[in-house]
């Protein structure tokens, strides 16, 4: 944790103190300047909302988040990089641990498996980057406008590879 954290930082993050077995509701309001360095993050035109409801329960060295997401950005379509706008709605939940990760030397093999807690650094959550971050898991992976096609190149595309124009004519 920063010595001097700024406002916006201190209004998104949640203590591991503060938390119990008791849980507990968060919600989180892009203003419109975070909003403009969540696009920023994202590498996307513009993200006009981003709302996101939590719930925190921490037990032991677990703390278990639930949360939903609403987000409206506008994207740019791989096509024909027009803009076009997207809406998300997602529910999700993530686990983390206040335990360290294991030491590891150069000769061990690590494995991380995805239903393992996410070990905190810092004795808080920050709210608002949790929400950034579940947003870019969340957009679509490849935007594209409403009957938007690849353009042709006049010939059979099924049996074109990069490698093509290096065969003989």
């Amino acid at each position: 944790m920063t010595a001097n954290p700024d406002k916006k930082d201190a209004a998104s993050r949640v203590g591991l103190a503060d938390l119990g077995d008791t849980p507990r509701p968060y919600q989180v309001r892009l203003s419109p300047a975070e909003l403009e360095e969540a696009a920023r993050r994202l590498d996307v035109p513009a993200v006009q909302r981003l709302e996101a409801d939590f719930t925190l329960i921490k037990s032991g060295v677990l703390i278990h988040l639930t949360g939903k997401l609403w987000a409206d950005l506008t994207r740019i379509c791989v096509v024909t990089l027009d803009e076009l706008p997207e809406s998300v709605a997602a529910d999700f939940a993530l686990d983390f641990t206040t335990e360290p990760l294991p030491e590891v030397t150069g000769e061990e093999e690590v494995s991380i498996e995805d239903d393992e807690p996410e070990p905190l650094e810092a004795d808080y959550l920050d709210l608002h980057d949790i929400a950034v971050q579940q947003l870019s898991l969340e957009m679509t992976q490849y935007p594209r406008k409403e009957g938007a096609e690849m353009p042709s190149s006049g010939k059979d595309d099924r049996n074109l590879s990069p490698f093509s124009i290096l065969k003989p004519n």
